[in-house]
């Protein structure tokens, strides 16, 4: 999940949409069939519920639970426009005959956008 991160963090770096492309890399099989061409991965992720994740300014992997072949991991991402969200990765553990098991992502998606305190909500 950190070098999936670390990727759209940095999406048009070496190229335009590197990091969305490697997202795509690392999609269960089933969920890269329903966006055939990474083409239309790319379109996907130009759309106002991802593009927040594009080019963010930080993020931070808050927790991940782990049960047998699935896990989630909750990351907060701050946007290029300073707003926060909540991100939920889901994964699950895949394997090929000969070869070793894999994570791969089973979903990505935007769980809330959290909340800035009111300014009468600040105690000083």
């Amino acid at each position: 999940v950190r070098n999936q991160l670390d990727a759209l963090q940095n999406n048009d770096y070496p190229e335009a949409d590197y990091g969305i492309e490697v997202l795509y890399n690392f999609m269960a099989r089933e969920h890269v069939l329903t966006a055939s061409l990474l083409e239309d991965f790319i379109r996907l992720w130009h759309n106002p519920v991802y593009e927040d994740m594009l080019n963010m300014l930080t993020y931070r992997i808050e927790e991940h639970y782990v049960h047998a072949d699935e896990a989630v991991f909750f990351v907060f991402i701050e946007s290029q426009d300073e707003e926060k969200y909540m991100n939920i990765f889901e994964l699950v553990k895949q394997s090929e005959e000969g070869s070793d098991s894999t994570w791969l992502n089973q979903d990505v998606r935007l769980f809330d956008k959290v909340a800035k305190p009111a300014e009468r909500d600040i105690m000083i």
